[in-house]
C-alpha cells in the first residue's frame, strides 16, 4: 500500500517537553527506570483531534550492539535518529469530547534518539 507525503517536518527531540518518569503509568515506570532513558512529549493537532506521543528514549546503545552500531556506516552518517526501532507500548488513551477528540500514545524510540522525521500523509 503507497502513500503520498503532504508535508515532513523534522522535530529535534530537545524541544520537546520533558516529562517526568511519573506522569507514565505505572506498568510502564516499573520498566523503564529513570537512569537509563529520557522522556519527552510532544503534540500533533488536526482539526479537532490531538494525539499526545509519549517518547521513551534510551540513553545509550546496549553493549552487545555497540560493536554494531560503531561499524554500520549509514547508522553513523544518521547517528542523530538514534540506533534501534520504534515500538509502540501503549496507545489505550483516548477522549471522546462533543467537539474535540484527544488520543495519547507511548513509543520506545531508537537508542540515543535526537530527531524525528514526521511524515503528514495520505
Amino acid at each position: 500500500k503507497s502513500h503520498i507525503i503532504l508535508q515532513e517536518y523534522e522535530l529535534d527531540m530537545s524541544e520537546c517537553k520533558d516529562i517526568k518518569k511519573s506522569d507514565l503509568p505505572l506498568s510502564i515506570q516499573e520498566d523503564y527506570k529513570d537512569k537509563d532513558f529520557t522522556y519527552k512529549v510532544f503534540s500533533i493537532v488536526f482539526d479537532n483531534h490531538t494525539r499526545e506521543y509519549v517518547c521513551i528514549i534510551p540513553t545509550r546503545i546496549p553493549k552487545i550492539l555497540q560493536k554494531a552500531f560503531e561499524e554500520h556506516k549509514e547508522a553513523q552518517e544518521n547517528k542523530d535518529y538514534g540506533y534501534g526501532a520504534f515500538t509502540l507500548i501503549d496507545d489505550t488513551y483516548k477522549e471522546y469530547k462533543q467537539e474535540s477528540i484527544y488520543s495519547k500514545e507511548i513509543w520506545l524510540m531508537p537508542a540515543q534518539c535526537k530527531k524525528l522525521t514526521i511524515e503528514i500523509g495520505v
